[in-house]
């Protein structure tokens, strides 16, 4: 059975989530650097795409700089990007960050259901606090994973489940803001 809530105090699974938070940290101060170089907006900003662990960025805040080479036009939400020709393409393209697998839990996210039968993937959301690797899920899985990316796994004898209290709590101790339901 796979847990909505779990936590985990073996060393190899918390040196991972922490990597992971800090590539997602190192990624996203990337991406901003990348919009103040290249971004004309009064206020650069940066579109983001992420996926199971995969953080690319999508384009900034337009228009581009002068001097910059061929962007694409700002589109309804106001986002550019290089087009493929331009030699700013393989820079824009780099700025990514694909999280490692952390053991114990499947990479390719978990099946969850509502009571109307609909399902839905969920990523698990991943943070240590106090020497504790914790993961959280949006919605309860299903036992049958099988309609999902990944494969179901998930390894009890590295996460222990826990009472969504435990994890409200560790998630508020974190990041200093209470969860939002």
């Amino acid at each position: 059975m796979i847990p909505q809530y779990a936590k985990s105090t073996d060393r190899d699974v918390i040196a991972a989530v922490q990597r992971n938070e800090q590539g997602r940290i190192d990624f996203r101060v990337q991406a901003r650097a990348f919009a103040q170089k290249y971004s004309a907006a009064e206020k650069p900003a940066t579109w983001i795409h992420s996926w199971a662990g995969s953080y690319s960025l999508t384009g900034i805040a337009g228009p581009a700089k002068d001097g910059h080479g061929r962007w694409t036009k700002p589109d309804h939400q106001g986002a550019t990007k290089p087009f493929k020709n331009n030699p700013l393409h393989t820079e824009f393209t780099a700025v990514r960050f694909r999280a490692e697998k952390v053991p114990g839990i499947d990479e390719g996210g978990y099946v969850t259901g509502y009571r109307d039968f609909s399902t839905i993937m969920h990523t698990p959301i991943l943070f240590v606090q106090d020497g504790v690797a914790y993961m959280g899920l949006g919605g309860i899985p299903l036992s049958d994973q099988s309609g999902g990316w990944g494969k179901g796994e998930f390894d009890a004898d590295l996460w222990a489940e826990i009472l969504a209290s435990e994890w409200h709590a560790a998630k508020e101790a974190h990041t200093g803001e209470a969860v939002k339901p």
